[in-house]
C-alpha cells in the first residue's frame, strides 16, 4: 500500500528543489483574460435561464415601463427568432431580437436595456452584434420599427428612415432600414460580440 502523499512535505520553504528536477517543472502562465467572465460583451442567448431574464426584461420596458400590452411579450415571432443578450459580470442586462420574415430581409426588435444600464453604450454594442448575426445569416437588409425617440441612435448607425411616424403598442414608432453589405453573406450566426 502506498504512503499517503504529505503535502506540507512540499510546500514548506525549506524544500528546494534543482532546476528541471521532478516537481519543478515549468508550470505554463494562463491567461486569466481568456478565462474570465467578460465584463460586458453582447450573443446570442445560450440557455433557457437566459431567455427567461431576457423576457423578464422586455417585461419590464415595454409593458412596466412603457404602459405596452402585456399579451405581446413573447409574440409569434419569438420562436423563430434569434434571441441575444448583453452581459454585465454574467447577469443579462439587455435583449434584442433578429428574425427573417421574408427571404433576404431581417427585422430587428424588441431592443432593451434596464434603465440603470443605459447610457453606457451598450445598446450600441446590442445593435452591433444583431447587424453582424444578420451579416452571417446572409440577409441583405435589416429593418425595424425603431421607437420615434430612438431615432438618430439608429441614425448614427446607418439606417435611414422610411414612410412617416405611426403608432405601435401606443408610442410613436418610424420605419427605418440598413443595407447590409454581402462581406458575411452566407455565413451562420455568430455566436459572440465583444
Amino acid at each position: 500500500m502506498a504512503r499517503p502523499l504529505r503535502l506540507n512535505r512540499w510546500l514548506t520553504p525549506t524544500r528546494k528543489l534543482a532546476p528541471g528536477s521532478p516537481g519543478n517543472e515549468a508550470v505554463p502562465k494562463i491567461d486569466a483574460r481568456k478565462h474570465a467572465v467578460p465584463e460586458i460583451e453582447a450573443r446570442l442567448i445560450q440557455c433557457a435561464n437566459e431567455w427567461e431574464q431576457a423576457l423578464e426584461i422586455r417585461r419590464a420596458v415595454f409593458v412596466t415601463e412603457q404602459q405596452g400590452p402585456a399579451d405581446e411579450e413573447p409574440d409569434e415571432w419569438d420562436a423563430s427568432a434569434l434571441q441575444l443578450v448583453v452581459l454585465y459580470r454574467g447577469k443579462v442586462v439587455g435583449t434584442a431580437r433578429l428574425y427573417q420574415p421574408v427571404p433576404g430581409t431581417g427585422k430587428a426588435g424588441r431592443f432593451a436595456l434596464l434603465a440603470e444600464y443605459r447610457g453606457r453604450g451598450w445598446g450600441t454594442l446590442l445593435l452591433r452584434a444583431v447587424v453582424e448575426n444578420a451579416r452571417a445569416m446572409g440577409l441583405t437588409h435589416l429593418e425595424l420599427h425603431a421607437q420615434s425617440s430612438a431615432r438618430q441612435f439608429y441614425a448614427r448607425h446607418g439606417f435611414t428612415t422610411v414612410g412617416d411616424e405611426f403608432p405601435e403598442a401606443g408610442i410613436p414608432h418610424i420605419k427605418m432600414i440598413l443595407v447590409l453589405a454581402p462581406e458575411n453573406a452566407g455565413g451562420t450566426p455568430l455566436d459572440a460580440h465583444k
